[in-house]
């Protein structure tokens, strides 16, 4: 979550873990899985994701949507910070 204006955002972001490349980043008011969907659009749109293996944090939302729209994922907990996280 970051506080943007004194309101506060969920920020989605997607980095290239070979590049660290910034490849998107969105505030969202809510983190819910029709936001992930919303990022996830977005970013299909820019990117080809056919390939692609997302790494993503323990976040409830983000697993289910990504295992439901068929997506490779894989699970990194907040001990191993993940590419976006080190990034920032």
């Amino acid at each position: 979550m970051i506080r943007l204006h004194g309101q506060k955002f969920w920020l989605y972001g997607a980095v290239d873990p070979y590049t660290n490349e910034i490849l998107n980043l969105s505030p969202y008011p809510t983190a819910t899985k029709q936001t992930t969907r919303w990022f996830l659009t977005d970013l299909h749109r820019r990117y080809q994701l056919n390939d692609v293996e997302f790494l993503v944090d323990d976040a409830d939302y983000l697993g289910p949507v990504l295992a439901e729209d068929d997506y490779r994922f894989r699970v990194i907990r907040h001990e191993d910070r993940n590419a976006t996280e080190r990034i920032f």
